[in-house]
């Protein structure tokens, strides 16, 4: 029995069930105007998505870091004398 290898296609398009030319036929059938107005909008439609990304990744990158100082504040503080540690 011989192992079978599996790919994944990265296509977004695949997942909506569309063949990677179907995109483009689907444009090539409307006027040129159309066309680049449909090809804009769908550019600013995927630079917000990319700028909600980057928002979310530096606010948590700002969360991480302030989550790491507050360790090393901690770490820093003196040991409880009352507290034995255990053997």
């Amino acid at each position: 029995m011989a192992d079978e290898i599996t790919t994944i296609d990265p296509s977004p398009l695949r997942s909506l069930g569309l063949q990677k030319t179907e995109y483009a036929d689907a444009l090539l059938q409307l006027p040129p105007l159309h066309v680049a107005q449909t090809l804009r909008t769908r550019l600013q439609q995927a630079k917000a998505v990319n700028d909600d990304i980057a928002e979310f990744f530096h606010e948590r990158i700002a969360i991480e870091e302030t989550y790491v100082r507050s360790l090393q504040r901690l770490h820093r503080r003196p040991a409880i004398p009352a507290i034995v540690p255990l053997k």
